[in-house]
């Protein structure tokens, strides 16, 4: 009777036995996409918060990054990296995902490389923003790729050319980011020595709200990071432009960029330091229908001239 009931169990243990690795390959499936999932879902609260968090608002955000209080106050401070444990991090905090990430690093790089890659004839480099990219490109976006702008392009080469200018800027960077890059992402490669810095920047940080006290305190530390790298250079500090619908920043942008121009020349060090040229545009603008590239390219011009 166990011989003729271990016969007719036989086959039952080999089917369990050739389905053990199909079970077991659904189970690694399953744990596998549970993983994806789970990742996902935690990606996307992080980044959600990040948003949220992203702007100087009362959110805990607000306390590791600049609202009040600059992020760097002198030449040894770093500017900060995001994430803040990552050794491979960047400056942005307020980007909307990893592929925006990834496009603003590639982007920096690029740019990293033809500041590596400048000519000796390169004399005028444009540091900033939307602004300031906007005469190659519509500006970098986080969730939309750049647009190529040739007449713009070519009003800046109508311009400039005879300075062969070489463009840094990218859209949406505060001043703590153009640091950064300054800082730690290689921008001030050892070819890159002209004559004339341009810089334009600081409407994304009054944008999200934060202090203007604080924009002109890192504004400073970006201009002394300028000349303490190249202290034969021109630095040309561009007053920070009139914001769409932020009728609130009016006082406070010309505040920020005056007060940085004022507090650069430091008194310890009077016959090194240069107090970098303030150049107040706001006037060569309409009040309702803003300027024209023409119109900014004539006025940045004239000041270079």
């Amino acid at each position: 009777e166990l011989v003729v009931l271990s016969r007719m169990c036989a086959p039952r243990y080999h089917t369990l036995a050739a389905a053990r690795p199909a079970l077991a390959a659904i189970s690694s499936s399953r744990r596998a996409i549970a993983f994806v999932a789970a990742t996902a879902i935690l990606g996307t609260l992080f980044y959600q918060l990040r948003r949220r968090a992203g702007g100087c608002n009362p959110a805990p955000m607000c306390r590791i990054w600049s609202c009040s209080k600059p992020l760097a106050a002198q030449l040894e401070d770093e500017w900060p990296s995001w994430p803040p444990v990552s050794r491979n991090g960047i400056p942005r905090d307020n980007l909307p995902g990893w592929s925006a990430e990834v496009r603003w690093r590639s982007l920096h790089r690029q740019q990293a490389a033809a500041a590596a890659a400048a000519a000796p004839q390169t004399r005028l480099v444009f540091l900033g923003d939307s602004i300031t990219e906007g005469w190659l490109r519509s500006g970098f976006s986080g969730t939309a790729p750049s647009i190529p702008q040739p007449v713009n392009e070519q009003l800046w080469h109508d311009a400039f050319g005879l300075w062969s200018p070489l463009n840094l800027a990218i859209g949406g960077d505060r001043v703590q980011d153009l640091g950064w890059r300054l800082q730690r992402g290689g921008l001030l490669a050892r070819a890159l020595r002209p004559t004339i810095f341009a810089v334009m920047v600081g409407t994304n940080d009054l944008g999200a709200g934060e202090s203007w006290r604080v924009v002109a305190d890192e504004l400073v530390l970006v201009m002394e990071q300028l000349h303490a790298a190249r202290p034969a250079a021109t630095l040309l500090l561009q007053a920070i432009l009139p914001r769409g619908g932020d009728a609130w920043l009016g006082g406070r942008r010309a505040q920020a960029a005056a007060t940085c121009a004022a507090s650069f020349r430091r008194p310890a060090q009077p016959a090194t330091h240069k107090s970098p040229s303030l150049l107040a545009q706001q006037g060569a603008y309409a009040p309702r229908g803003g300027t024209t590239p023409r119109q900014t390219a004539t006025t940045t011009r004239s000041a270079l001239l």
